[in-house]
């Protein structure tokens, strides 16, 4: 594993912070896009309003600005555990 990969890793791990889930159900996730070692877009599940679900996933491809560099780019994504936390 390169140093690059693991910059991502922790990278979407810190992203992953970011959810603000409405419901117990709903994992916390951060996703990188990238092609190398450029970052083409970022992106987390959840933003605590009601109805938002989107997948870090599918919100770290909207940002990206230049979808020519989509072609043999790679994702990271992580998850994290919520830790005891009650609803």
């Amino acid at each position: 594993m390169e140093d690059v990969d693991l910059r991502f890793m922790r990278e979407a791990i810190e992203w992953a912070k970011l959810c603000k889930p409405t419901k117990p159900s709903i994992p916390l996730v951060g996703a990188i896009l990238a092609t190398g070692d450029n970052v083409l877009g970022r992106g987390h599940r959840g933003s605590g309003i009601l109805g938002d679900d989107d997948h870090a996933e599918w919100v770290a491809l909207q940002k990206v600005q230049d979808r020519s560099k989509l072609s043999g780019a790679t994702i990271d994504r992580r998850r994290r555990r919520m830790q005891e936390t009650r609803w």
